[in-house]
């Protein structure tokens, strides 16, 4: 389950450079979301749950073995090692540490696997005593926790982390999982929103901006989606004049990815409800967008393809299930 940066088309997982950003014990599980995504958008086709529900099976299976009771709470299981992507939570003689216990980030992905290997194994009708076991196990992961400042926590130590940081592991539960949100648990939404806004909005690199451009949609925050879209835009810490992604190099992560968060200001399907234009900021007051999907519900097996225009009184020009 192993991967971090480095991981690429030749398959080098093993760790490299330094701990707190050459190694990410549970990348694997990070990775599969996009095939549950894919399953999300077209629920009725049982030939690719199928195809995937080995790779789901096989990485629960590996944390069913892996995880460990938490030393201080016999009740959680945690993972162990466990990081918060290249985000240390002290230093030690100038070395930064960032290996810890059931980070916030690990304990949402695993909720999520565990869940969605269920979804998959009753579709399919197989693995019951399996799907017994992670309901039980998921139910033992540590819950979202809340620092002594208002603020979700990143790991289960209430270390200090009230200064701004570009990544945003622990706010995964908001975006792009739905574990968080206004509609699902007000308080776990205002502590996201707090660590949010610990974390700052300055230009440093166009993918932090893409980041946070969803977090705030998922939010439903116009005003600071507006804002870091500005940012995104700034060739001083956005996108380079050419529009391609601006770091120290050349990152293709702000692209692609402003192009996936933008959208969440137009359309939200996460929660099983369509929501459009939940985030849609104030000089956005014209247009029209067309093209997007909403996810499909299990249910109903079906698919909703939306095209409206853009206005504080919009109206719905088209909608059409496929």
């Amino acid at each position: 389950m192993l991967s971090s940066f480095s991981t690429d088309q030749w398959r080098m997982t093993q760790p490299v450079d330094s701990a707190f950003y050459g190694m990410w014990p549970t990348g694997g599980v990070f990775e599969l979301q996009t095939l549950w995504e894919h399953y999300l958008f077209d629920p009725s086709n049982t030939t690719f749950v199928q195809r995937v529900y080995p790779l789901f099976r096989g990485a629960s299976q590996f944390f069913l073995e892996t995880l460990q009771v938490h030393p201080n709470n016999t009740d959680w299981l945690v993972v162990n090692p466990s990081m918060s992507p290249e985000k240390n939570f002290e230093s030690v003689n100038g070395e930064s540490v960032s290996t810890n216990l059931g980070t916030t980030m690990d304990n949402t992905m695993l909720r999520d696997l565990f869940m969605e290997t269920v979804t998959f194994a009753n579709i399919l009708g197989v693995d019951q005593d399996l799907s017994a076991q992670l309901n039980a196990t998921r139910a033992r992961l540590p819950p979202f926790l809340i620092g002594a400042q208002g603020e979700l926590q990143e790991w289960l130590i209430d270390y200090d982390n009230s200064h701004t940081f570009n990544h945003l592991s622990p706010l995964y539960g908001l975006y792009p999982s739905k574990q968080i949100g206004p509609l699902v648990n007000q308080t776990v939404s205002d502590a996201a929103q707090q660590l949010l806004v610990f974390r700052g909005e300055t230009p440093a690199t166009g993918w932090a901006s893409a980041w946070r451009i969803g977090t705030w949609a998922r939010l439903f925050n116009a005003s600071h989606v507006q804002n870091d879209i500005k940012i995104l835009l700034n060739t001083q810490g956005g996108l380079w004049p050419n529009l391609m992604g601006q770091n120290q190099i050349f990152q293709i992560d702000s692209n692609l990815g402003a192009l996936g968060t933008i959208t969440e200001a137009l359309l939200q399907s996460q929660s099983g409800e369509i929501h459009l234009l939940p985030a849609v900021p104030a000089e956005l007051a014209s247009g029209s967008f067309t093209g997007l999907r909403a996810r499909g519900w299990a249910s109903g097996g079906c698919r909703v393809v939306k095209r409206c225009f853009v206005f504080r009184q919009y109206h719905v020009e088209e909608s059409r299930r496929l």
